[in-house]
C-alpha cells in the first residue's frame, strides 16, 4: 500500500519520503518537517495513535491524512480525527480520492 501510495503522490507531482512505521516516520520528520503526512492508523512498533499523538505534541500544525482498512472499525478513523488527523480516508480507496484529499489538505494553508 505504501508503494501504491508513493507511485500516486510521486505520478501527481509530489515529493514523497515513506517511512515504515510510525518510529521512522517521527525520525524523518524531525529531520525535515513535510508539508503533510500521511499514515495508517495500523502500523508495526508505533501505531498511527502513538505517532499523531507524539507529532501533535511536538509539532500542533502538522498536516496528517489517516488511513486504514481494518474492517469493521468504524470507530478507528473518528479516533484518529480527535487526536489530530485532519482527514481520514477508509481503504480501499481511489487514487483519484487520495489525491482530492491531499489537495484540499494542502490548500488550508
Amino acid at each position: 500500500m505504501r508503494a501504491l501510495l508513493e507511485e500516486t503522490l510521486v505520478g501527481a507531482g509530489y515529493e514523497v519520503v515513506s517511512a515504515v512505521d510510525g518510529r521512522q516516520a517521527l525520525k524523518e520528520y524531525r529531520d525535515k518537517a513535510a508539508d503533510l503526512v500521511i499514515m495508517d492508523v495500523f502500523m508495526p512498533n508505533k501505531d498511527g495513535f502513538e505517532t499523531i499523538i507524539d507529532l501533535r505534541k511536538d509539532f500542533p500544525d502538522a498536516l496528517i491524512i489517516a488511513v486504514t482498512g481494518r474492517p469493521p472499525m468504524a470507530h478507528v478513523l473518528p479516533v484518529a480525527k480527535r487526536l489530530g488527523a485532519v482527514e481520514v480516508l477508509q481503504k480501499p480507496f481511489e487514487p483519484k480520492d487520495l489525491l482530492a484529499t491531499v489537495h484540499r489538505v494542502l490548500k488550508r494553508d
